[in-house]
């Protein structure tokens, strides 16, 4: 009996008597099946009483032809909900809508629905379209709604393939319920089952299969089956119960080879840092070992040809793992493992070639056109474990395949530039001629853009444990070159280099300069020479003070810190010129702290046209501050201030502050000094027809007192005299 049925429309429809040539539809994909809905009807009918009347002479057949019959529906055979509005009339003789979801689920499946709900009050069979509906909810419910409840009572095992390989939820529940009545026959089923039970697509499967086995481990001793299946499940409560009870026991999980290898080849996330850390706590004795290790065999032989990225994942996995477990070499070997080069998937041979280095075989028999094909291979993985199976070569062996051994290095894979570093480093320490060329070649690739992310950590790594001596000659020149470089390379083994070079090696320029520099471990370099040695920076403070244009919070809170404690006699004018110029905020803002408390009377006029020619108003606003008589003492200082002085004072709704300082202070020199009176006329001649009126009214107001104090002195101004009026 199959679960499929076509949909169509009901009998006596108009569509049921059509008729469908044969020779219209043959060979085609979608050829519809030539049958009428009468015919579709009967046949839906003839099923359901087929197993009807078993079920009523109580035939024990019933419950095995209804599950296959369940077993073969499939997601696409469920339909879903149609919620539809009902008016119901309660016990008080009012009426009022409820909302009822029809035809939803198996609702549409004849027999189906008849299998699973021929019992349950709240289904309604609707024999004239096949189907099923939904009846009130007040009419009740019943805890076992499916048909001859009695039958499926007697094959709790036929409810547990339900349960666990039913494909759609209703029939899934089917099972669990069936199960949960007959608590013994759950009680007696092996962990297999169980793991059938927690890979059920249907969560309550799921949950009776999880009570159980913490049932099991709370009562008695850890069945390593079932630790097995736990781990296997794709239920995560299964796994973290898996893993408090392998906890708990030192011997777990390698006392037992089939709990070890389901420990080994899990693919789960969660257990990724879990099962490398039993790998390096917990050993294996060699006879469960050699089990093991036959049966990992065995499991990587049966990987596909072409295993998908999420398999090859898990094998790299279960490499790194292996690679902790028998981490003293001991690792036994077996025809599987050899058996795994000739594998065609690229991640069994990496595993294989792992392996044999694991068991401790003799490599220096391996021919070298076998070595050639293994280095030589198009995949990163059989690369990088035949390099580190390489590694086992002795050293004159290894020196006759240098300059492969160094080109893989260099390698555009990060695994394979990892996997050569141990043997480069050895290679390094028996050739100091290799060493001196490898070196130089390195650090001229680190001024290259990098061709990713990882290869300037894997490069300085390889310099510094290849070729020490020649990283610690490197001169301060090359030295600042790296720092200052572009190429994060270059960055990173300056950054690394200079934690070990006196701060005697660079200038006080350059070392403040360093204080803007991306590496972390170059601006605490950078920092503690200021620190250590303050006499040296405060006597070249134009230099030192660049320290505050560093972009970064830690180099910039410790500049203002270090820069506030700084003795007045420090600040010579060329520093306090360098803060002050910059355009960043936060250092304007220490910029101005530092002139108001450090700056010298003598040093106000030489400071008062550099602020006026900075581009930030609030350094224009300071600069009025120093507008004194002192500061515009000489009339080149004069003579520079009035340009700049226009140019605050034509500001149009903004910079009052500093625009009214400006003109007061104008004046104040008009009023005093003739010839600078003439000079500020034409300012105040040109405020005075301002668009702004307080501008304007201040201008015409100032030209008065310039001509009333310096009489023949042009200005625009017309005086009337007022009209005398008649007592």
């Amino acid at each position: 009996m199959s679960g499929r049925t076509i949909p169509t429309p009901g009998p006596g429809s108009r569509s049921s008597a059509r008729a469908i040539r044969i020779a219209d539809v043959a060979g085609r994909p979608d050829a519809k099946v030539g049958l009428s809905n009468v015919t579709l009807a009967y046949l839906k009918r003839r099923i359901w009483r087929s197993l009807r009347k078993r079920g009523e002479v109580g035939d024990p057949a019933y419950a095995e032809l209804s599950c296959g019959y369940l077993l073969s529906l499939r997601s696409e055979d469920m339909s879903p909900p149609v919620v539809k509005t009902f008016w119901k009339r309660g016990d008080n003789g009012r009426w009022s809508r409820e909302e009822r979801a029809t035809g939803g689920g198996l609702n549409r499946n004849w027999s189906a629905s008849q299998i699973l709900r021929r019992d349950d009050p709240l289904a309604e069979p609707r024999y004239a379209s096949l189907t099923f509906g939904e009846k009130p909810s007040d009419t009740g419910a019943t805890e076992r709604p499916e048909a001859f409840a009695a039958l499926w009572d007697a094959r709790p095992d036929l409810a547990l393939d339900l349960a666990a390989d039913g494909a759609v939820e209703p029939v899934s529940r089917l099972g669990v319920r069936v199960l949960k009545a007959n608590p013994g026959f759950l009680k007696s089923v092996d962990a297999a089952a169980l793991l059938r039970l927690l890979r059920s697509v249907d969560v309550a499967a799921q949950g009776l299969g999880f009570s159980e086995a913490r049932d099991r481990l709370a009562s008695g001793e850890a069945d390593p089956a079932l630790l097995a299946a736990l781990l296997a499940a794709d239920f995560p409560e299964a796994r973290r119960l898996a893993v408090t009870r392998i906890d708990r026991d030192p011997s777990l999980p390698w006392s037992d080879a089939g709990l070890g290898l389901a420990a080994l080849t899990s693919p789960h996330d969660d257990l990724s840092d879990t099962v490398p850390r039993w790998a390096g706590e917990r050993r294996v004795d060699a006879v469960v070992g050699a089990e093991l290790a036959d049966r990992l065999g065995a499991w990587l032989l049966a990987i596909a040809p072409e295993p998908e990225e999420a398999t090859q994942a898990l094998i790299r996995r279960v490499r790194e793992r292996i690679g902790a477990l028998w981490r003293d070499g001991d690792m036994p070997i077996g025809h599987a493992a050899i058996d795994a080069f000739a594998h065609p998937a690229a991640a069994v041979v990496a595993a294989g070639i792992d392996i044999l280095a694991l068991a401790g075989a003799d490599v220096s028999s391996v021919p070298n056109e076998r070595w050639a094909a293994l280095l030589g291979s198009f995949e990163t993985d059989v690369q990088s474990a035949a390099l580190r199976l390489f590694g086992r070569l002795d050293d004159d062996t290894l020196a006759s395949h240098a300059s492969l051994v160094v080109a893989f290095a260099t390698a555009p894979s990060s695994e394979l530039r990892r996997a050569a570093r141990p043997l480069v480093v050895r290679l390094a320490a028996r050739d100091p001629g290799l060493a001196e060329r490898l070196s130089r070649d390195l650090i001229d690739s680190l001024f290259r853009t990098a061709p990713d992310e990882a290869y300037p950590g894997d490069v300085v790594a390889l310099l510094k444990e290849a070729t020490p001596a020649q990283v610690a000659a490197i001169d301060p020149g090359t030295l600042w070159r790296l720092l200052q470089a572009r190429a994060k390379g270059a960055q990173l083994l300056g950054s690394t280099e200079i934690q070990n070079r006196p701060a005697s090696q660079l200038s006080v320029r350059q070392i403040a300069r360093l204080g803007n520099h991306p590496h972390l471990a170059a601006r605490t370099w950078a920092l503690a020479a200021f620190r250590d040695d303050p006499g040296r920076f405060q006597n070249e403070a134009e230099d030192a003070v660049l320290l505050v244009e560093s972009d970064w919070d830690d180099a910039q809170e410790f500049a203002r810190s270090y820069f506030d404690g700084w003795p007045e006699d420090a600040w010579s004018p060329a520093a306090l010129a360098v803060v002050t110029d910059s355009v960043k905020p936060d250092v304007l803002a220490f910029a101005r702290r530092l002139l108001r408390s450090r700056l010298a009377p003598g040093d106000a006029a030489a400071q008062l046209t550099r602020l006026l020619e900075h581009p930030a108003q609030s350094m224009h606003l300071l600069a009025t501050e120093l507008m004194t008589e002192d500061a515009a003492a000489s009339e080149e200082a004069f003579d520079k201030l009035l340009p700049l002085a226009r140019i605050v004072m034509l500001q149009v709704h903004k910079g009052r502050i500093a625009k009214d300082r400006v003109t007061a202070f104008l004046l104040k020199e008009a009023l005093r000094d003739r010839g600078r009176a003439e000079r500020v006329a034409p300012l105040f001649a040109d405020l005075s027809i301002a668009g702004v009126a307080r501008d304007r009214a201040a201008a015409i107001l100032a030209l008065r007192d310039i001509g009333a104090a310096h009489p023949g002195i042009e200005t625009p101004l017309n005086r009337r005299a007022a009209p005398v009026r008649a007592a």
